[in-house]
């Protein structure tokens, strides 16, 4: 079993994130710093996927002890990789007849866990996976990906009555303020504060962002939810592959 390997590279991941969350906060007052570093978003993103593809090969051993237990002629492919798919059809294809062959009839348990954290089974903000593992592949296979350094702000309404995080876009209209009715668009534009209500404190938390370009995914963000929802599916695999 290879659980004490991923343990050691998510905690490298961890180290990663740690650094470039440093840089980004050390950016608001230097402009010379206009990227994160590329070799560590590199070895971030690999190490997490190299994490799953342990993982899979874990299961992929227990399930050939399987195969042999049922007197079952089926063959393990030999290029093994952690399945997933844009939709339930792709995504039953690659799991059940290609990386883990015949997985949902000899571990559903471990299928129905693969499948739940697939993107159509999640809510918007929770949709990691796919951006993850196309990023990490052009990382890996191409080129190092575009930055662009982008400022935003956190906004707190109230005293901390609402608290809105790197400068969406945000209008509030025709409102009413502990019984005030406004005389003014409120209006949050990236970060910029445009109209305030006359009676609302509201305070601004200037930051710097890195995103790559060609996918508009901020970079801290997308490896952050990647390590944590890496991390969540490890934990409850082995959980379940040690009743095997």
């Amino acid at each position: 079993m290879r659980f004490d390997a991923i343990q050691k590279l998510l905690k490298s991941v961890n180290k990663h994130i740690d650094s470039l969350s440093a840089t980004e906060i050390v950016a608001v007052n230097d402009n010379s710093i206009d990227e994160l570093d590329p070799p560590d978003i590199k070895s971030a993103l690999e190490h997490l996927r190299t994490c799953l593809e342990y993982s899979t090969h874990d299961v992929s051993e227990k399930l050939t002890s399987i195969y042999v237990a049922n007197l079952d002629t089926t063959v393990p492919n030999k290029d093994i990789y952690f399945p997933y798919g844009v939709d339930k059809n792709s995504f039953k294809g690659s799991c059940c007849k290609v990386h883990l062959k015949k997985v949902d009839l000899y571990m559903p348990d471990i299928y129905d866990l693969i499948e739940s954290y697939q993107c159509y089974n999640k809510p918007h903000d929770e949709q990691w996976l796919i951006n993850f593992i196309k990023i990490t592949n052009k990382i890996k296979h191409f080129n190092e990906q575009s930055q662009v350094k982008a400022d935003v702000a956190d906004v707190t309404i109230g005293n901390n009555t609402i608290v809105i995080e790197e400068g969406s876009n945000i209008v509030f209209e025709n409102c009413t303020v502990d019984g005030v009715k406004q005389d003014s668009k409120f209006h949050l534009g990236e970060g910029a504060m445009e109209a305030q209500p006359s009676n609302w404190e509201v305070k601004l938390t200037r930051k710097v962002k890195f995103r790559f370009q060609e996918s508009d995914e901020f970079i801290l963000r997308l490896l952050t939810n990647s390590y944590e929802g890496v991390k969540k599916y490890i934990d409850e695999l082995y959980a379940l592959l040690a009743h095997y």
